[in-house]
């Protein structure tokens, strides 16, 4: 109920009924209809007065708003197909054995042999035959870097120093010397890394090894290429006569040399 000064009283046209009184006080009080225009009118005023009022929202027309449609649009990506003329590429079904070959460890000898490979293991070679010379196992390796500069050669020396880990790559590794990273070097071996020599060139990040053959034994190949390290069979004739040689003299020292 609403207490405010007012004209002088009257009845209200609608219901006959008085629309204001006056107390003993002098104020008038409003009742019925009259109370309910004076309210609706004080509300209009409100909203008028309201911060929302002074800035209206803006109505968009139908052609600004098909224009912002397009705007946004054109901040999709086009795909080929949408062009008039163009079908969907539609996905054809895969064989299971593709599927299986291409989930399989990289396939053998797929990187091309260079002249570069055979010159760095002319110096591993030079090096089995060193050890063919003193009577041990015929392997050698060499290690270099990206540029091809030769960082350590070795050859294996089981026999020569009664020594079952000196493998010729761990020979290599070890004359290389200390070296704070190995991931930009070569290590280049007569033949295919064991087990042993695999896991150095694991150990150590060496991402490249060039082997001069593996006919005469496979040993941790496959595994090195699994893990990603790029290996290149040049399958050379000379480091498989070599070893074979040496093989058909003494068995025994070649069987114990791969734990056989």
């Amino acid at each position: 109920m609403v207490s405010r000064p007012l004209p002088a009283a009257g009845r209200c046209r609608r219901h006959g009924d008085a629309a204001a009184s006056t107390s003993s006080d002098g104020t008038r009080t409003l009742h019925g209809v009259a109370l309910a225009r004076v309210l609706k009118t004080f509300h209009k005023k409100s909203r008028d007065s309201s911060p929302a009022a002074a800035h209206p929202r803006r109505v968009v027309p139908a052609d600004e708003r098909d224009r912002t449609v397009k705007v946004r649009d054109s901040r999709k990506p086009v795909e080929p197909w949408a062009t008039p003329g163009v079908s969907r590429p539609t996905i054809t079904s895969v064989p299971v054995a593709l599927l299986a070959s291409r989930s399989a460890a990289p396939a053998r000898d797929t990187h091309l042999v260079t002249d570069d490979s055979r010159a760095l293991l002319a110096v591993a070679l030079e090096e089995a035959r060193r050890g063919f010379e003193e009577g041990g196992i015929p392997i050698g390796s060499a290690l270099f870097d990206s540029a091809g500069a030769l960082l350590g050669r070795g050859h294996n020396q089981r026999v020569q120093r009664e020594d079952p880990s000196a493998h010729a790559e761990v020979e290599a590794f070890r004359d290389a010397g200390r070296r704070r990273s190995y991931r930009d070097t070569t290590i280049v071996t007569t033949l295919s890394p064991c087990w042993y020599c695999s896991g150095l060139i694991r150990q150590f990040g060496i991402p490249r090894v060039i082997v001069g053959e593996s006919r005469t034994f496979e040993g941790g190949a496959d595994w090195l290429r699994q893990a990603g390290v790029e290996v290149v069979v040049l399958d050379s004739s000379e480091c498989v006569e070599l070893l074979e040689s040496f093989i058909a003299r003494r068995p025994e020292v070649w069987d114990e040399d791969i734990g056989e």
